[in-house]
């Protein structure tokens, strides 16, 4: 390359080392960027080169030594340069990060040696983040390796690090996979680290179990977060025993939580994990704690924390235990459970997209134009199964029909020679038992109900067993149509039946106008206004309690007032539209999913909506991560509303930028 006479004008002299230092590589490039504070190893000032080349600045590296490694790549960046810088006696600020990137090298190791497989990328960062001591939230698509990680890193803790960990499962069902992976895990190793509690237990077995947790006689304790409600003064017991003598400030060193959103269906799970972590040893955080929860739900105070607080906040997090929790959909509700994982642990959840999810989602494109009725469903559904053979499920969508549908469905096709077995339950013992059938190849499809927290769509990682999912109906919940004067209730029904109202157009503007309004509120002051529209209505009557709205608000002009106003005059727009006699007429030509019910108080009408979470949790046990990569599942839905199907579709390209394919353009066969 062609070489240049060098002139320095105007140089710093902190600088010109550095340029004579690297005169032959300035001498052959077009660009030279010097970055104050860039060294990663002692903040001090770095040419680029140096940068390119994943090295450090020439005070840690002498020139003689860099050049060898100029414009060569290596395989691990950050183990060649904390080696040496090791080999120089330099290794100062880049310590923790290469000490950090050994072990990982350590744990791909072990992981490789108990699965078959090294940790994909997203397991690597994941496992980083645990070495460098580090809380966080796992938000990746249901079969990714989440629960197989959170495994290995517990045994890895236990045998190097003499690390006691708590694994906490949403099912019993998925407990019991779990167990059958980690005692072939644990035979390979030759330990003996994991206890875990079943209500499935015998005697026997559950004597040895207390016998183990008393004496502190374990490594990782594995339970349904149902133990973990009843049993928290226990469990902390057993890991006292379990780590006499170490003199840590905390109970549990590392808490992995399988599936978050069903471990804070309990809000107070929150406080045991808490408890267990050793976040309120000190009565300064026992203090911090109360102030973050006095706080409640408005935004403005949590910044009474002041700088001592934090500086608390900042150590406690340094002494107490490791907690890592997972999660599919990321949707964690309430503004104080999000505000303590902020605050305390350090790390928000959020939602995201799940991007390598592996499944092909279609639906019955023949069912669209014909009248469906719940026989023509079934018949569909054993038609596909005939073609598609063993290793499927069916998911019925939850609905007054569920439990009939089951039951066809599991007659039918008995009748043509296949094993299906049902379930109504969605949780307990019945499920469990029919999942072990069904590994143990006792049946040949599992039929449950399309539950959000049900054990077929939450609990089960079968890799091996599972090739497709049949959704009879769309996955949905419902909401009963009545004229509740809730500011967001009444937003919500209304948004949904605006095809009905000839002034479509006006009813949305108020509804927006109303939101405008309600988002400056607390959850409280939300939940107040029901109440006094509520009194106000059953006291005076709609049309009188609109007009006291009225003057209340051109007097008061508030968020809170006009609120009262816009709630109760969309609950009277409700009113007027239950007493029509044709409604149900009506919902049906305006193309609104919904159902009627009968029951002891009378016929109701209840909305329909997508419950698109359930569909990627339910159609994702089809797609799951094991040793050779991910498998490609199939999902099938055979809708009976054609409003629902395009409502679903929707909001799958929003959350997993994917879209439903008509069964017609797929190949089955290919597939």
């Amino acid at each position: 390359m062609r070489k240049r006479n060098i002139k320095i004008l105007g140089v710093d002299p902190l600088i010109e080392p550095i340029f004579w230092n690297g005169i032959d590589n300035i001498k052959t490039i077009d660009l030279l960027a010097i970055f104050e504070r860039g060294c990663p190893n002692c903040n001090w000032k770095i040419p680029s080169y140096r940068l390119d080349s994943y090295l450090a600045c020439d005070e840690c590296i002498p020139e003689d030594i860099a050049k060898k490694y100029y414009g060569k790549k290596p395989v691990n960046a950050q183990i060649r340069l904390g080696k040496i810088l090791e080999s120089n006696n330099e290794l100062r600020g880049f310590r923790k990060a290469y000490f950090v990137e050994k072990e990982l090298e350590e744990f791909s190791k072990f992981f490789e040696e108990l699965v078959g497989a090294p940790p994909w990328s997203a397991q690597r960062v994941w496992a980083r983040r645990v070495l460098s001591n580090q809380s966080f939230a796992i938000i990746a698509p249901t079969g990714v390796g989440k629960t197989v990680f959170g495994i290995i890193m517990a045994l890895y803790l236990a045998k190097k690090k003499d690390y006691r960990t708590y694994i906490v499962l949403p099912t019993k069902t998925l407990l019991n996979q779990v167990l059958s992976k980690i005692k072939e895990w644990e035979e390979k190793l030759g330990t003996n680290y994991v206890i875990y509690y079943s209500s499935e237990m015998s005697i026997k077995e559950r004597k040895q179990v207390k016998e183990k947790l008393q004496t502190g006689n374990f490594r990782i304790l594995i339970t349904t977060s149902q133990f973990l409600i009843r049993n928290l003064t226990n469990i902390i017991k057993a890991f006292e025993a379990a780590g006499r003598g170490k003199g840590h400030r905390r109970y549990v060193d590392f808490m992995f939580v399988d599936d978050v959103d069903s471990f804070l269906r309990n809000v107070k799970n929150l406080d045991r994990a808490i408890t267990l972590l050793g976040y309120n040893r000190s009565k300064q955080m026992k203090s911090i704690l109360e102030k973050i929860k006095r706080a409640g739900g408005g935004e403005n105070q949590i910044y009474m924390l002041n700088e001592d607080d934090w500086a608390e906040i900042i150590n406690t997090r340094l002494r107490a235990g490791i907690l890592v929790v997972s999660s599919a959909t990321g949707r964690v509700k309430g503004v104080l459970i999000r505000r303590l994982f902020r605050l305390i642990f350090g790390f928000t959840i959020g939602s995201s997209r799940e991007g390598i999810r592996n499944v092909t989602d279609t639906y019955d494109d023949a069912l669209i134009e014909v009248e469906t009725n719940r026989d023509l469903l079934v018949n569909r559904a054993v038609e596909f199964v005939e073609k598609l053979g063993p290793g499927g499920l069916i998911f019925v969508a939850r609905g007054s029909d569920s439990d009939e549908i089951i039951t066809e469905l599991s007659r039918k096709l008995s009748e043509r020679g296949i094993r299906g077995l049902g379930v109504s339950a969605e949780e307990g013992s019945e499920v469990v038992q029919a999942v072990l059938k069904f590994i143990n190849g006792e049946a040949d499809i599992l039929i449950g109900k399309a539950s959000p927290y049900g054990l077929l769509v939450r609990g089960l990682d079968l890799p091996e067993k599972i090739r497709y999912a049949i959704f009879v109906k769309i996955p949905q919940f419902s909401i009963r149509l009545d004229a509740k004067p809730h500011p967001v209730y009444a937003s919500f029904v209304l948004r949904k039946i605006a095809n009905v109202f000839p002034d479509k157009m006006q009813l949305l503007d108020k509804i927006r106008e109303l939101a405008s309004h309600v988002i400056w509120l607390r959850p409280h002051e939300i939940n107040g206004i029901e109440a006094e529209a509520s009194s106000l209505i059953s006291s005076l009557g709609i049309d009188k309690a609109i007009e006291v709205a009225k003057e209340r608000a051109s007097k008061n002009n508030d968020h809170r007032s006009i609120t009262l106003l816009l709630t109760l005059e969309l609950t009277k727009r409700l009113k007027e539209v239950l007493d029509d006699k044709d409604l149900i007429d009506k919902l049906r030509k305006a193309g609104v999913p919904f159902e009627v019910r009968e029951d002891e108080v009378g016929r109701t009408i209840n909305l329909l909506s997508a419950d698109v979470k359930t569909y990627i949790q339910a159609s994702g046990r089809t797609s799951r991560l094991y040793a050779g990569g991910i498998t490609k599942g199939l999902s099938i839905i055979l809708p009976d509303n054609k409003q629902l199907l395009q409502e679903i579709d929707r909001k799958l390209l929003w959350t997993v930028e994917t879209s439903l394919a008509p069964l017609s353009d797929i190949n089955l066969d290919e597939l």
